[in-house]
């Protein structure tokens, strides 16, 4: 609450500071309007009324210049308090994702043998590494700020798995720790 107190507070002091400047403002108009009144000679007149009139012209153009600079002050002022208001009262967007267990392919997988990889993929590891390479501009993805994303690596296992099990979507999800949309998704 004391950050809302201190731009209340710099905001009425900025407009006290500005009605003052205002008011002297008027005050050197005034005199002016008094000189140009009070001379006597129409020589002396004339040119001293140009004077007054060219000096009027740059208190005017002083004063609009400090009534617009007072009103974009004002205007940002106010944007900046209710941006402030608002990132504090805004509710960063919330994400579910169901946490499932992917031992097999965290842990097992990692440790198949040449042979092991060849009887559960129908390819060898080397050959799966060089589809993954292959298939990367195309299959990519990048997190978001709700998820995060299937590594690719895993993306191209659910594929060939599916193709050489012909397992079903939910045993596969199992398997992987995805959901069983994500399966029939790598695939499409």
């Amino acid at each position: 609450m004391e950050d809302y107190e201190i731009v209340v507070f710099f905001l009425l002091a900025f407009c006290f500071f500005a009605k003052q400047r205002q008011a002297v403002l008027q005050r050197r108009l005034q005199a002016l309007d008094e000189e140009s009144a009070e001379e006597d000679s129409c020589e002396q007149e004339s040119r001293e009324e140009e004077e007054i009139r060219e000096e009027r012209r740059e208190v005017e153009e002083i004063w609009e210049e400090e009534e617009r600079r007072l009103r974009e002050r004002r205007k940002r002022r106010r944007n900046r308090v209710i941006l402030e208001a608002l990132q504090q009262h805004r509710h960063r967007p919330t994400s579910w994702a169901v946490t499932r267990n992917n031992d097999w392919w965290e842990r097992i997988v990692p440790g198949f043998t040449s042979t092991q990889w060849v009887q559960n993929f129908r390819m060898s590891e080397e050959t799966f590494r060089y589809l993954c390479g292959r298939v990367c501009p195309a299959m990519e993805r990048r997190d978001t700020s709700f998820r995060v994303c299937v590594p690719l690596t895993k993306r191209v296992a659910i594929a060939v798995w599916k193709l050489a099990t012909n397992a079903d979507y939910r045993s596969i999800g199992h398997l992987f720790g995805v959901s069983k949309k994500a399966p029939c998704a790598g695939l499409l």
